[in-house]
């Protein structure tokens, strides 16, 4: 199942002026919390030069998934959201869809994020005024059936902003065994599963003991080495011989994308 939900320029139930302008700033799946909190700066410092200081109060800028309740309403570390908090209509030449509408136009083509202007859930559920779902058991004919309903939303003068939840992908690297290779140089599929766990999960290796404080000793390989699929591919394999293999000699490792729910 997959959803697309689209802002009309025209809503079904009129929204009334809450006084707040909310901006949603999404980078490729992915990118790390630093990173997200760059590009969201740079788009708040856009945002900022068309909402006048006279017509504001203050700005909220999150970065992240957040923690217990506020994490059910981000997408990870590639996400940021600003949260400008206008004054009250009596003390504007413009409402908030007015506003609204100019920061959409202007934002609407800005290069390397996903920029979405609106509530981010509305009352009636959903992430806008008009949600489509479609139900199937192929993912990948799912998100081509996807990207076509999309851009045909999209061409409707109609419809300002048209998100697609199979856009929000992580990704993952996914080791597929080969039995026959593993059971020539007499591995087993959990014996590699142990080293891939070890080198990247870590082991523990004893204890340290320092003025009373026990401390645990990880063993696994350094950061730098842990997001780099080539480390994973070279992982040094011990044999039942003593020889020593590659994983990638008896495995096939490759990135792949997996759904986000």
């Amino acid at each position: 199942t997959f959803g697309l939900g689209t802002q009309l320029r025209t809503e079904f139930i009129p929204n009334s002026d809450q006084s707040v302008l909310e901006v949603t700033v999404e980078a490729p799946v992915g990118t790390s919390s630093d990173e997200t909190l760059e590009r969201t700066r740079e788009v708040l410092g856009q945002v900022e030069a068309l909402v006048p200081a006279e017509e504001q109060t203050h700005t909220l800028l999150e970065v992240g998934s957040g923690a217990g309740f506020a994490s059910l309403f981000t997408a990870g570390d590639h996400e940021g959201e600003l949260t400008l908090t206008l004054v009250p209509l009596s003390d504007r030449d413009r409402g908030q869809a007015d506003i609204e509408r100019s920061v959409r136009d202007a934002l609407s083509r800005v290069a390397g994020v996903d920029v979405r202007v609106g509530p981010r859930f509305n009352p009636m559920g959903g992430e806008g005024d008009l949600t489509v779902e479609v139900r199937g058991h192929d993912l990948e004919q799912a998100r081509v059936l996807g990207q076509d309903l999309r851009e045909r939303l999209e061409a409707l003068p109609e419809v300002s902003e048209v998100s697609f939840s199979l856009d929000d992908q992580a990704p993952q690297v996914e080791v597929v065994f080969d039995r026959a290779k593993l059971a020539h140089v007499g591995l087993s599929a959990s014996q590699v599963g142990q080293s891939i766990s070890t080198a990247f999960l870590g082991r523990s290796a004893g204890m340290y003991t320092e003025d009373g404080e026990d401390t645990d000793i990880l063993v696994r390989y350094g950061a730098a080495h842990r997001t780099d699929i080539d480390e994973l591919k070279r992982l040094p394999l011990v044999t039942s011989s003593g020889d020593v293999v590659r994983l990638d000699s008896v495995a096939d490792v490759r990135e792949t994308l997996a759904p986000s729910s």
